[in-house]
């Protein structure tokens, strides 16, 4: 996994790490940080060494700070990455739910966020009601309905 140092995008992660660094996220909006490496593992559905396997490579990225035994924090561009990331996923569900009338599963709508090109997001974003630009906005899980239902369906 390569990331560009100055400016993390999505471009730059896989879907794969994409979907752990939304966790955090998504863990962290619903609970004070540190957020614990089990409490991660738990919302994945997957072992603890394969959490720690990513954490320590957004750690050597300065996506997160990690402190054995405490938790995992994100660092400003590991939130802002991980907010564009969620805001591609909300882009393409709504999209193919309001517009195209298509039952889009959280977990499709992020790996086809992950993969499209960014310019083609926001084509997409301008033909809905999208509140955020660019970067998912809300503050709580319950502020918005999309991350409420990608905290029920994580797993891409």
């Amino acid at each position: 996994m390569t990331i560009v140092p100055e400016t993390p995008t999505s471009a730059t992660i896989s879907p794969e790490a994409g979907r752990y660094l939304c966790a955090v996220l998504y863990c962290t909006l619903d609970d004070d940080p540190p957020i614990g490496t089990g409490d991660l593992a738990e919302h994945l559905d997957v072992s603890r060494a394969s959490v720690t396997e990513m954490i320590e490579k957004f750690d050597d990225e300065g996506l997160l700070v990690h402190e054995p035994y405490r938790g995992v924090e994100l660092t400003d561009r590991g939130e802002r990455l991980a907010r564009e990331l969620v805001w591609r996923r909300c882009v393409v569900q709504q999209f193919f739910e309001t517009d195209l009338g298509i039952e889009m599963p959280p977990t499709r709508a992020f790996k086809v966020g992950c993969t499209l090109p960014h310019d083609d997001v926001e084509r997409i974003a301008d033909r809905i009601d999208e509140p955020c630009q660019g970067l998912c906005t809300a503050s709580t899980v319950e502020e918005c309905y999309t991350l409420a239902s990608e905290a029920a369906e994580i797993s891409p």
